[in-house]
């Protein structure tokens, strides 16, 4: 949850800067993308036996990163500026 540093660094910021830096961050800070045993694991192959059978290395954060970003997608909507 990278976004609640940056509103900790951040404090007074807008509903709408809060928004962007969440959807901004989303992925490429998501700890299970950025930290190598939670990606080994978010991609399964967080086995401690997977090294004793040569399985294939973990791919990199910017990979997995790469991969995500063309399945998902978030939005900010100022809810505020529709009808009611």
């Amino acid at each position: 949850m990278a976004f609640l540093g940056a509103l900790r660094n951040q404090s007074g910021m807008s509903g709408a800067e809060l928004g962007q830096v969440i959807v901004d961050s989303y992925i490429s800070e998501d700890e299970r993308i950025v930290d190598d045993q939670a990606r080994a694991d978010f991609i399964g192959r967080g086995s401690p036996l997977d090294s004793l059978f040569g399985a294939p290395s973990v791919p990199s954060a910017e990979q997995v990163t790469r991969q995500l970003i063309q399945n998902v997608t978030l939005t900010v909507a100022d809810l505020g500026a529709l009808p009611s």
